[in-house]
């Protein structure tokens, strides 16, 4: 299991995208669910502002549509991720390192992000 964190500074209405990619060409990683992509207030609690969010499978591609949110408040981007799924994947001797990079897009302007994993 992998969560991606990201907090953010928010207009009052946009979009959030998380592309991704690795260093192997590998299927990306997907999200355990639609109901795993949440954006959080910064109290913690999961934001009335968001509104749809969806994850396209052949590439990873997350959205999240925020609408009303308050220009210059903070949020948090929750993604919970499932390695198990990349079961099956195509490897070769010696077993390679992949490295997945995952990135935050508000609104059209990358932001600074974290990727944590837990077993």
């Amino acid at each position: 299991m992998l969560f991606f964190c990201s907090a953010i500074k928010a207009p009052s209405s946009f979009a959030i995208t998380v592309p991704q990619g690795n260093s192997a060409g590998w299927r990306p990683l997907p999200a355990r669910a639609n109901s795993q992509i949440l954006l959080y207030g910064s109290n913690c609690a999961k934001s009335p502002v968001q509104r749809s969010r969806t994850h396209r499978s052949t590439d990873g591609l997350v959205t999240i549509q925020v609408e009303g949110a308050t220009a210059g408040a903070e949020y948090v981007v929750g993604i919970k991720y499932s390695a198990a799924e990349l079961w099956g994947q195509s490897v070769t001797s010696p077993f390679p390192t992949v490295a997945y990079k995952l990135s935050t897009v508000v609104a059209g302007a990358p932001v600074a992000t974290r990727l944590t994993a837990s077993s």
